[in-house]
């Protein structure tokens, strides 16, 4: 007999108690040590034995059981079936009972009578029960979960995150491909095709996964529960479709601090971060993130030491994490030797020939000489512009490869603009304002950004 939802709320029958006293009438409670009767035939009470108080009194239940008239309707019948979709349901209620009239509700209380189909759009209860001739049929309902489809991590984030959210069925086709960055336990980790994370916690789907394991668009769709646990975007209840994709190698995304709520549950390496024992956190000096040991690998840190560390990001109420999946993936950074940067200084007043209005792929020696060449593939640089006087150039775009960080310099002056830096995946990764005093009046009249991540790629420069 279940009278409540925890253990406590749970009775056995029991055939004696610890006195030997026959309890086979009472109900005993083994998360109490209890036996509950009635005292006196007036009022409930529990008690470590069956003594003299509940002694005499037997407790009876009863199921009650209601039997329809054999004259009443039979009970109607919805069409779709209850279930769950992805899309509105226009849904029918019928009866096979000639002359029946339906009347229906969806909050289990007001009935309105039924007379054509009409549509469900969010998850949602319909009742339902038969009229005719004075006499009803049993009520009956038909539950129907309206989940929402996504084809990115990314929109199931910001769903999670916004305010009053609460559980979703959910369907997921992985536009751009997604695969298996890391497994642990019952946890998995995906990344979509556009560098987002997600969370899969589920024992029995995650049991079928391997590292590396990868899901086609064309493999259909993921079914599962969007959940929120700690701060964490989750999915629960999971079903994956036959993944066709084969196997990736999966590679860490090198990142910077400060993390943000949009890396969560990716595999990322941090690079140069000094550990503090007292708070358990690295840092760049300017900005942290704590360290923790989530898959108890014993990776060892010391206090003030430098380290490159490798894992997967977590939020824990709200707090971001980086967690190595293995203890390899701390490892004690080294000390290189820093060239310092090397200019590269185009003076565009000195060298019109350059601003043809097509793209003029530029050499620079180690000298600073500048040169062209008609290979794109050995260009120091790629520019396009138009002259423009003494001003300069207009309309001027640029592309430069680059072998790691490099410090970007424009002049300003008062026809300035917003230009954005992107790398050879399209990220931002800097943007800067060239308005300001003239360049031509002080030299001093600059802007400054930094490419700060230390691997090759070719930083593209927007319209100036």
């Amino acid at each position: 007999v279940r009278v409540g939802s925890n253990s406590n709320n749970i009775f056995v029958m029991r055939t004696s108690d610890n006195t030997g006293n026959s309890t086979e009438d009472f109900l005993f409670n083994k998360a109490t040590n209890r036996y509950i009767g009635v005292y006196n035939n007036s009022n409930w009470r529990c008690y470590e034995s069956v003594n003299s108080n509940i002694k005499a009194v037997v407790t009876a239940f009863y199921k009650k059981v209601v039997t329809e008239s054999a004259t009443a309707p039979e009970a109607p019948t919805f069409d779709p079936a209850a279930g769950t979709y992805y899309t509105s349901q226009e849904v029918q209620i019928s009866c096979a009972t000639d002359g029946a009239e339906i009347y229906y509700s969806t909050n289990g209380e007001d009935y309105d009578k039924y007379t054509s189909s009409f549509p469900v759009t969010s998850t949602k209860t319909v009742y339902a029960y038969a009229s005719k001739d004075g006499e009803n049929s049993s009520t009956v309902s038909a539950t129907y979960v309206i989940g929402e489809s996504y084809d990115n991590f990314g929109d199931m984030q910001t769903a999670v995150a916004a305010e009053g959210f609460s559980d979703q069925a959910v369907r997921y086709r992985a536009q751009g491909g997604m695969y298996v960055a890391f497994i642990n336990g019952s946890n998995a980790y995906l990344i979509d095709g556009e560098g987002n994370g997600m969370l899969v916690y589920d024992n029995t789907s995650v049991s079928n996964l391997t590292v590396g394991q990868k899901m086609n668009y064309s493999d259909g769709y993921l079914t599962a529960t969007l959940t929120k646990y700690q701060g964490n975007s989750e999915l629960t209840n999971v079903t994956f479709p036959e993944m066709t994709g084969g196997t990736v190698t999966v590679t860490p995304a090198e990142k910077t601090l400060p993390l943000t709520s949009a890396n969560q549950s990716t595999l990322v390496t941090l690079k140069g971060l000094t550990y503090d024992e007292a708070g358990s956190t690295l840092s760049d000096g300017t900005n942290t993130i704590t360290y923790f040991d989530k898959f108890r690998t014993d990776a060892t840190l010391e206090d003030g030491k430098t380290y490159d560390v490798t894992g997967i990001v977590v939020i824990y109420n709200d707090k971001i994490e980086i967690c190595p999946r293995t203890a390899t993936d701390v490892v004690e950074a080294t000390s290189e030797e820093q060239t310092g940067f090397r200019d590269i200084k185009i003076d565009l007043t000195q060298h019109t020939e350059l601003l043809t209005e097509s793209n003029v792929y530029i050499t620079v020696a180690q000298d600073g000489t500048i040169g062209t060449t008609d290979d794109s593939t050995k260009a120091a640089a790629t520019i396009k512009g138009k002259v423009h006087g003494s001003y300069g150039s207009s309309n001027f775009t640029a592309s430069v490869p680059v072998e790691g960080c490099v410090k970007i310099t424009y002049a300003t002056h008062d026809y300035g603009n917003d230009i954005i830096v992107t790398n050879s995946e399209n990220e931002q990764v800097a943007k800067f304002n060239t308005m300001g005093a003239k360049w031509m009046d002080d030299q001093n009249n600059v802007v400054v950004a930094y490419y700060r991540t230390n691997s090759p790629t070719t930083l593209t420069f927007s319209n100036a």
